[in-house]
């Protein structure tokens, strides 16, 4: 569609599990504070398969020359 634009890096972010209990932006916060390690350490369990539940992802594209 943009043939002078390509993908430089495609990665999905980590801190799905985090958004979600955190309230993400709209909602109020689900879990006490002092879930975060538990909830950091499950993230991190599942990051082979994190692909799968990522709600963000970082994306950077450049202009080819």
């Amino acid at each position: 569609m943009y043939p002078n634009l390509e993908i430089v890096l495609q990665k999905p972010l980590n801190n799905y599990l985090q958004y979600l209990f955190a309230g993400g932006l709209n909602f109020r916060q689900l879990l006490p504070s002092f879930f975060s390690p538990i909830i950091k350490f499950f993230e991190f369990i599942f990051i082979p398969i994190r692909s799968v539940f990522t709600l963000h992802l970082i994306i950077v594209i450049r202009k080819k020359k």
